[in-house]
């Protein structure tokens, strides 16, 4: 059961015999911090105020200093640890601060993407400023088992068998109890917008009184390339070779992702630099670099897989899709093509919206992004 803290409900009927809620207070990395995420200061010093008032300042000015000044908000998460049959998932939880009632508070989740943390850099300053953007919602973020900076080692068993829709049911699950009786957007960035289709195709065949109240997903960069399209409803090349595609398309975004990062760097230095704890975090945690880089090797190789065309068909009639991507990244000009189709069989269920200039790490300018969600919003209004 949850704290009273952690202003969590309870679990939709069915699921409170096996389902556990704590809370505690997250606190992104910073070089003076435990590998597990969390401020710890010493017993002696709990109590004491003026320490721990010169604590903070000295925190808030190395957070201006290094442009982080978002882990100064008052839209911070805290991490809210949902239990099931001794497995556990972590999320990053910021509750609406707007007069709304929490229990029916519209939901937004995130998925990080492939070398995002979801506790620090890029995906954590996306949570905060969606959050302050949007007080009347719960913003809430899922960072990626084996690879976030505050959560556990996994085996080299749970590797070789690491599966992305697997995590995706489980976070389905557990995520059930966290967004209580509100409507529910799950968004994703490059890895995170496959984990949120398999969410989504799960939530779909689900019985309906287990379903999540969904009403669409956003996907950020997408990395969702269609396979095995009916030859009546082709639109690439009849004669292309799906496997050799996919080793294009590889190869293509290899290619693109330095062009992109020196791009943001010299367009974006302050973003970038708000960054910079990603390196960190593999600098004060070592003993997870091993095992972070493997599940990251797996988690590529299964966004490489695809995702089938039947199931976007079967998802998109009951869930709206938002996609939203740069005209300079490989992934958004392939994945073109099939949306406008899955738009043209399903009307006003897909928009796209493509940004010029724009490549495949969107996230790093966390206001421009959320500047053309908001247009995206403005254009299915249209």
């Amino acid at each position: 059961m949850a704290t009273a803290e952690s202003s969590i409900g309870q679990p939709p009927a069915g699921l409170a015999g096996n389902l556990e809620c704590e809370s505690a207070q997250v606190i992104p990395l910073r070089p003076f911090q435990s590998e597990e995420g969390f401020l710890k200061p010493p017993d002696t010093l709990e109590s004491t105020g003026i320490l721990s008032r010169i604590g903070r300042t000295a925190s808030q000015a190395f957070n201006l200093a290094t442009w982080q000044p978002h882990l100064n908000s008052e839209a911070m998460p805290k991490g809210v640890v949902v239990s099931e049959n001794g497995q556990s998932s972590r999320f990053l939880v910021t509750e609406p601060r707007e007069g709304v009632d929490p229990t029916d508070a519209p939901n937004i989740v995130f998925h990080p993407g492939l070398t995002e943390f979801g506790d620090l850099g890029s995906a954590l300053r996306l949570h905060v400023s969606y959050a302050e953007r949007h007080p009347d919602q719960r913003v809430i973020t899922k960072p990626t088992v084996g690879v976030s900076h505050s959560g556990e080692i996994i085996s080299t068993d749970e590797i070789r068998n690491r599966r992305i829709e697997n995590m995706a049911a489980a976070n389905l699950r557990r995520l059930r109890y966290v967004v209580q009786d509100g409507e529910v957007i799950l968004a994703g960035t490059s890895l995170g917008t496959n984990t949120v289709i398999h969410m989504a195709e799960q939530d779909v065949a689900a019985n309906y009184k287990d379903r999540l109240n969904l009403q669409g997903l956003v996907l950020l960069s997408s990395a969702v390339v269609a396979l095995n399209v009916e030859e009546s409803e082709n639109f690439r090349h009849p004669d292309l070779d799906e496997d050799e595609h996919r080793e294009y398309l590889t190869a293509q975004f290899f290619d693109h992702i330095p062009r992109d990062l020196a791009q943001m760097m010299r367009t974006n230095p302050l973003d970038f630099l708000s960054c910079a704890a990603i390196v960190s975090a593999y600098a004060f945690a070592p003993q997870k670099f091993l095992s972070r880089v493997k599940a990251i090797v797996s988690d590529f190789s299964n966004v490489r897989e695809g995702i089938e065309w039947s199931t976007l068909k079967q998802i998109v009639p009951e869930v709206e899709i938002s996609v939203l991507g740069g005209s300079e990244d490989p992934l958004t000009i392939e994945q073109k093509p099939q949306w406008d189709k899955l738009g043209a069989l399903f009307p006003g269920r897909v928009y796209q919206r493509i940004v010029a200039g724009r490549g495949h790490l969107m996230t790093m300018d966390t206001q421009r992004t959320l500047d053309e969600l908001d247009q995206l919003e403005l254009q299915k209004a249209a």
